[in-house]
């Protein structure tokens, strides 16, 4: 019942920047916010913070058109190779790919018009480092865009987890959840992070929507459930009870999509638009 338990993915495997498009979906629905409220403008220089193997960067170099120049930026480098065999393809001539850590971008100051980045905080090692050279590399007058899941991100299975967890009794795993759960921004402190690195934000806009799942078992074997949040809930507890502790949880899960025909988990979105002052 708990075998996803037994299967980690670790990033850095030969061969998983090549499956990982296979996220799109999830990340779609937020790069979506990007594409539907940016003003286009033409002649630009953006920077794609957090590329990946390449969305949105290729879909604002296509919609942006060939006045624009576009620089896709990410520290995983099996990805870049990814999206390097992507821009061949797409035949891209304004778009360039750079290796690096966000919290140290190699671009002079006031580079760039327009930065982006999808999904790209809860994963920076060193969020308020990364806006700070946001901040620095950014034109006067520029535009700063973001997306992310925040705080709130799946409740139901939270509300579920913690349910479990009071019954096992062991109050040491509750504030490890908690931490877990409290580790997601918000929407006030990805707002202070912009404005803390000398920018000021102009929208502020939270859009939430479910994720549908037949019950709880396929919600644990979902590709991204295993790939971006299980190793966290794993944690949660000792090796030595995790068996138990997610066969309970998934039980109650399953409980819970009879119930309603349906599991449905709540995924709040925020989009932050921001401007060099």
């Amino acid at each position: 019942m708990t075998a996803y338990l037994d299967t980690p993915f670790d990033y850095r495997s030969p061969g998983m920047a090549s499956i990982f498009d296979e996220v799109s979906f999830w990340c779609s629905r937020f790069g979506k916010l990007i594409i539907d409220r940016l003003e286009l403008k033409p002649g630009i220089s953006i920077l794609d913070l957090g590329c990946g193997n390449g969305f949105p960067l290729f879909e604002l170099a296509n919609i942006h058109g060939p006045s624009c120049k576009l620089v896709g930026a990410d520290p995983w480098r099996d990805a870049l190779d990814r999206a390097a065999l992507k821009l061949r393809t797409y035949q891209l001539g304004n778009v360039s790919l750079v290796e690096t850590d966000g919290a140290r971008l190699p671009f002079p100051d006031r580079s760039f018009d327009l930065i982006t980045s999808n999904l790209g905080i809860n994963n920076f090692i060193d969020p308020p480092a990364v806006f700070a050279e946001c901040g620095r590399v950014v034109k006067s007058g520029g535009r700063c865009v973001v997306t992310s899941n925040i705080r709130g991100h799946m409740g139901e299975f939270y509300d579920i987890y913690r349910s479990v967890l009071k019954d096992f009794g062991n109050p040491v795993y509750l504030e490890r959840l908690e931490a877990n759960e409290a580790h997601r921004y918000t929407s006030e402190s990805v707002c202070a992070l912009l404005e803390q690195s000398g920018l000021k934000v102009t929208r502020a806009e939270e859009d939430p929507f479910f994720m549908r799942y037949v019950n709880g078992t396929a919600f644990f074997n979902h590709w991204l459930s295993r790939t971006g949040f299980l190793a966290g809930w794993k944690d949660v507890v000792d090796a030595a009870d995790r068996d138990s502790i997610f066969g309970q949880l998934e039980s109650r899960l399953n409980q819970l999509a009879a119930l309603h025909g349906e599991l449905r988990m709540t995924i709040v979105r925020l989009f932050v638009a921001a401007s060099s002052r």
